[in-house]
């Protein structure tokens, strides 16, 4: 009989590629790798400080959230049919990490704005708090600034302090002037202006055109016409220039706001309220209308005051005729004369001053006799 052997000359595992440790960070990655030659199938056990790992049976031992108990020293034991070989040692540290931070540069603001959590937004990946310099609410002038934030993490033990920075722009802020139309005027008022910067910054006075002067802070009304002002602001290192604000207004002898002719200071004290004339309105019924009466200096709401002629004459051989008319302070008064009522009229004298409570006045009759009509004519004194 014959008897035939066979030898069996596999081959063990042999490491051609030893792991390398590393130095790792808390709640971060890393990994132990090794190469094997051989005849496979291979079987792998990574042991920690030579107490096998639970599940560790891979050619890679993976640290998918490093914890700094996994630092300590590894290898790895592999074995086939024919064998086994240990690797060599790897150590493995574990330090605490400095955690990941986002915080972008925050969007531009303007001047005035106090720091506060749209701009103070660091996030970090752990518990933690900040100190922020500059602190919240303060309020920094135009320009652009490094922003920082100290971040503590609630976990010292496995994070470590960290500080960040972002930038800061700062813009210039608007600003708006305050100044109102101060309306109609009259000649001689003086009025005070109230103009004010929302910035806080002085206000530029100025007359453009019209009779009025500014003497800080008084605008003086000298005559009548239209008066334009305007202010203005030109800004500075903080503050953008302000919209110029421009008002024109009338400076009037009187003021009269509902168009009727009749100033309303005088309405108010002769009628109580701007409501009730209309100017060409009758209110005493004595057949001259309210600005007549106001023009004549007599009372609008006194049926029996109204301008009149009363003639007195010496009679003949003098021929002198002497007018009487109720005079009133501020007035002057024009004698006309004509031969007949619908004239014309011609001036004899003008502009005679009131002689309150009548005004009297003679005149030569006419050569050769005949008849005479007269008017007296009136207008408020300038």
């Amino acid at each position: 009989d014959t008897v035939t052997v066979i030898r069996d000359l596999g081959i063990p595992p042999i490491i051609t590629l030893q792991p390398d440790g590393f130095a790792g960070n808390y709640a971060r990655t890393g990994s132990l790798e090794l190469t094997v030659t051989g005849a496979p199938p291979f079987s792998y056990q990574w042991r920690k400080d030579g107490v096998p790992l639970a599940g560790a049976t891979n050619a890679t031992l993976d640290f998918s959230y490093l914890l700094l108990s996994d630092a300590g020293s590894y290898d790895a034991v592999i074995t086939n049919i024919y064998g086994g070989v240990t690797s060599l040692t790897a150590s493995v540290t574990v330090d605490r990490t400095e955690p990941i931070i986002l915080w972008t540069n925050p969007a531009p603001i303007s001047y005035g704005t106090p720091l506060g959590a749209t701009q103070l937004n660091a996030e970090a990946e752990t518990g933690g708090y900040y100190e922020y310099i500059p602190e919240a609410g303060v309020i920094l002038n135009a320009g652009t600034y490094p922003l920082t934030a100290q971040f503590v993490p609630n976990d010292t033990g496995n994070w470590v302090t960290i500080y960040v920075g972002a930038t800061l722009v700062v813009e210039r802020a608007s600003q708006t002037i305050d100044f109102p139309n101060p309306g109609p005027q009259l000649v001689d008022s003086i009025i005070t202006l109230s103009v004010t910067a929302d910035s806080g910054l002085p206000v530029v006075i100025e007359v453009l055109s019209g009779p009025a002067e500014y003497d800080e802070p008084n605008l003086i009304c000298t005559s009548p016409g239209e008066v334009i002002v305007s202010a203005s602001q030109a800004g500075n290192s903080n503050w953008l220039q302000a919209a110029t604000v421009q008002h024109a207004f009338l400076v009037q002898t009187y003021i009269d706001s509902n168009t009727n002719g009749l100033p309303d200071d005088y309405e108010t004290n002769t009628f109580g309220s701007l409501e009730v004339s209309t100017g060409i309105s009758d209110n005493d019924g004595d057949r001259a209308t309210d600005f007549e009466e106001y023009i004549a200096g007599t009372d609008p709401t006194d049926e029996a005051e109204y301008l009149f002629i009363a003639q007195k004459s010496p009679g003949d051989p003098v021929r002198l005729f002497m007018l009487e008319w109720p005079s009133t302070e501020g007035r002057l008064y024009s004698v006309y004369r004509a031969t007949n009522p619908s004239g014309p009229y011609l001036p004899v004298e003008e502009d005679l001053e009131a002689d309150p409570p009548f005004n009297l006045f003679w005149d030569n009759a006419p050569t050769p006799p005949t008849d005479v009509f007269y008017q007296i004519r009136v207008r408020i004194a300038p």
